[in-house]
């Protein structure tokens, strides 16, 4: 029967049957005060669940109204004011003074730290920084070689790239190998790498391992178109060469060293 009446009137047809039957079976008390009980009440709900039927879902309704703004948030703090920078205070070195050498320049104090830019050093014209002859206790170094063949004498010229202030003392050292020399008191390198003088001296190596034909030390002259102070001339002499077919080659490095 309850299929009957579902199907004619529906779920809501239904529940509003079942609260007019329970108005009607609370006769005049219902009438007189225009309302349920509490009993009815909840026996009316009970009904109301039971029978109730699940209808479709609903269209989507529409999107709600945009809400107000928000409130502004709180501002954030300030940051905290940076240190000052240091101020660079600039001055004049004088001339004559340790700093920089007697040359003088520039002086930059920055708090607790001082710098020096310093004038260069002045050359023997007193102003371009151009010397002509060697200062004393520097040293010029190179290279020499000779290669000739048959019975010719070798004949190496040494040239030094300034004059020195006096002529140096020559000396000839035959070294085992390119790593390989023996130091004495005037020329105390031990390779051919770094050839070294003491002041005064000119030290004349010669890689023994490599040469052909050159056995005793060369005859040394001045460099016949300057001074000694300029240069010298080294000669193996004929004896010292190998006969034919072999050829004469030696090569080596120098070094020199002002007094």
């Amino acid at each position: 029967m309850y299929r009957r009446f579902h199907d004619r009137f529906g779920a809501a047809g239904v529940i509003i049957a079942v609260i007019a039957l329970v108005a009607a079976l609370g006769g005049t008390a219902l009438a007189a005060k225009g309302a349920l009980t509490g009993k009815q009440k909840k026996e009316v709900e009970k009904i109301a669940k039971k029978f109730q039927g699940t209808g479709p879902a609903g269209a989507k309704g529409d999107p709600g109204l945009k809400g107000d703004p928000g409130a502004p948030g709180a501002s954030g703090k300030d940051g905290t004011n940076g240190t000052n920078g240091t101020s660079v205070a600039a001055s004049s070195e004088a001339t004559g003074t340790g700093n920089c050498g007697g040359r003088g320049g520039s002086k930059f104090v920055a708090g607790a730290s001082t710098t020096f830019a310093c004038n260069g050093e002045k050359g023997e014209d007193g102003q371009t920084g151009y010397v002509e002859t060697l200062p004393s206790g520097k040293t010029s170094t190179g290279i020499w070689n000779a290669n000739t063949a048959h019975d010719l004498s070798l004949v190496v010229p040494i040239s030094f790239p300034l004059r020195l202030p006096a002529a140096p003392t020559f000396n000839f050292v035959a070294c085992e190998s390119k790593s390989s020399c023996t130091p004495t008191a005037a020329c105390p390198s031990t390779a051919l790498t770094e050839p070294k003088a003491e002041p005064g001296q000119l030290c004349v190596y010669m890689n023994s391992g490599s040469r052909q034909g050159v056995e005793a030390p060369p005859i040394v002259g001045p460099n016949p178109n300057s001074d000694p102070t300029s240069g010298v001339s080294m000669q193996f002499a004929d004896e010292a060469l190998e006969p034919e077919p072999f050829s004469n080659k030696a090569f080596g490095v120098w070094a020199v060293t002002a007094p």
